[in-house]
C-alpha cells in the first residue's frame, strides 16, 4: 500500500474473496473511509460453505458494535458443557456460557451491510502485480483492476497465497470432519431438547463427535436446528480408496462439497455401530 500520508477516503481497496473473512475486511475498510470492492470468483451467491461456528468476540464485533445487532439475533447459547457415553448417559457436565452461530447467519448479515455493486460475483483473480504505489489485480478473463490496497481472503486453498508465498503448502492433518445440521422435527423431542441446551461431546475410538445449537437459516420463529461434527482419523492413503471419487479428489483441497459425499461413503460406519453414539443417527448418513 502506498500514499502513507494520504487520507483514507482517497484510497481504494480490493478484497479478493467474498466469504466471511473477506466481507468483514470489506465493511471495516469501507467504514474507515476507503473505496472498497470485493471480488468473488463464484458466479453464484455463496451458500452452505459451512454449518456451525463457535462465536468469538472478534467474530461478532462488527455486527454487534457497528451494525447494532444483538447477540441473540446472530447466535444461540448453550448453558451446559457436557460429555455423554455410548448409551447417552451423562458422564460429565458443567455450566458454560458458550454461544454459537452459523456460516449462513454471518454471511447474509455481513453482506447486507455492503452495497450490492461493491460485491462482484464471477470475478476470478489470476495474479497480483505491484505497480509503483498501486497493486494491479489481474483477472482470469484477461481484464485487470488497480487499488492502493489488496486484501487476500480467498480461502484455505488461496490462489493469492500460492502466488505470494509459493513455498507454503497445505498438509493433511490425519483426520476427516463430517459436518451437517439436523432439524428439530428429525429427532425425538427429549433428545433434541437435551442436545439443544448444551455443547455435547462423545468420544468413540479414534474419533470424537460434538453437537451444539445454531441459528436457523429461516430466521427467528423458524424450525430450530443443531450442528454436528464427527471427526475421524484416517490415513491419507485410504482417501484414494473411498467409494466417493469426488471426496477422494477433494482431499487435496481440504474439503468436499455435499454432493461429493455419496451414501456409499458412510457404509463402513453403519457396519460398525460400536463406533457410533446417540449423537449420530443412521438416518443422517
Amino acid at each position: 500500500m502506498g500514499h502513507p500520508l494520504t487520507s483514507l477516503s482517497d484510497l481504494s481497496a480490493i478484497v479478493v474473496g467474498g466469504s466471511i473473512g473477506g466481507l468483514t475486511a470489506a465493511v471495516v475498510l469501507r467504514d474507515a473511509g476507503l473505496d472498497v470492492t470485493v471480488l468473488e470468483r463464484s458466479a453464484t451467491a455463496l451458500e452452505g460453505r459451512g454449518a456451525g461456528i463457535v462465536l468469538h468476540e472478534a467474530t461478532a464485533r462488527y455486527l454487534v458494535e457497528n451494525a447494532g445487532m444483538s447477540l441473540d439475533a446472530i447466535s444461540e447459547g448453550a448453558c451446559w458443557f457436557r460429555f455423554i457415553d455410548r448409551t447417552g448417559a451423562v458422564t460429565h457436565q458443567e455450566p458454560c456460557r458458550y454461544r454459537f452461530t452459523a456460516w449462513n447467519t454471518l454471511y447474509t448479515n455481513l453482506l447486507s451491510h455492503l452495497p450490492p455493486d461493491r460485491y462482484r460475483l464471477g470475478h476470478e483473480v489470476a495474479d497480483l502485480v505491484q505497480s509503483g504505489e498501486e497493486v494491479r489485480v489481474l483477472m482470469a478473463d484477461g481484464s485487470s483492476h488497480s487499488a492502493d490496497l489488496v486484501v487476500c481472503a480467498d480461502g484455505v486453498m488461496s490462489p493469492s497465497r500460492r502466488g505470494l508465498l509459493p513455498g507454503v503448502e497445505t498438509k493433511y492433518a490425519g483426520y476427516l470432519g463430517w459436518r451437517g445440521v439436523v432439524r428439530e422435527s428429525e429427532l425425538n423431542p427429549d433428545v433434541f431438547g437435551r442436545l439443544y441446551e448444551a455443547i455435547t461431546y462423545t468420544t468413540p475410538p479414534l474419533s470424537h463427535i460434538l453437537a451444539y445449537p445454531i441459528p436457523s437459516q429461516g430466521g427467528p420463529g423458524a424450525e430450530r436446528v443443531l450442528n454436528y461434527v464427527w471427526y475421524r482419523t484416517s490415513k491419507k492413503d485410504r482417501l484414494s480408496k473411498t467409494p466417493s471419487p469426488t471426496l477422494a479428489a477433494s482431499a487435496a483441497r481440504c474439503r468436499s462439497p455435499p454432493a461429493g459425499c455419496r451414501a456409499a461413503t458412510f457404509r463402513p460406519s453403519r457396519k460398525r455401530p460400536r463406533l457410533c453414539s446417540p449423537l449420530i443417527s443412521h438416518r443422517w448418513f
